[in-house]
């Protein structure tokens, strides 16, 4: 357990974080979850924290997340995939927030339905209504 901390937070393996970086990342991710929840925003809530305190499963947008093809769908995979949990913290907040915006706007459509030029469209929307983050859209 990390120095003052008052609570801990456990690795997938079920140690408990020790490096103060990593415990920052878990914090500030159950902190989302939990702001989400309170705001009402759906797919929110503790059934997303497990028992140790661990995220259980990224957030799916409201919509039919779980139809294989989708957007939603692919999105879930993907930040359930080791290949997602081998990034750095800081690379895997940064794809989650694109990623969750991502599957909030086309979450139920197929992915092939969606033309490069819509998904530039909408790339450049968030790059204006949000311009201190544009280099992550």
């Amino acid at each position: 357990m990390l120095q003052g901390s008052g609570a801990e937070h456990h690795d997938k393996q079920e140690l408990p974080i020790t490096i103060e970086e990593q415990a920052m990342v878990a914090c500030k991710e159950i902190a989302r979850i939990y702001l989400a929840w309170k705001q009402g925003r759906p797919g929110f809530g503790p059934h997303l924290i497990d028992e140790l305190g661990r995220v259980a499963r990224p957030a799916a947008p409201a919509g039919d997340a779980g139809e294989p093809g989708t957007i939603a769908a692919i999105v879930a995979d993907f930040m359930d995939s080791d290949e997602f949990d081998e990034l750095k913290p800081a690379t895997r907040n940064d794809y989650r927030l694109c990623l969750e915006a991502f599957a909030q706007k086309f979450g139920t459509r197929r992915w092939e339905s969606i033309s490069a030029k819509e998904a530039k469209m909408w790339i450049r929307e968030k790059a204006e209504a949000h311009p201190s983050m544009a280099h992550q859209w």
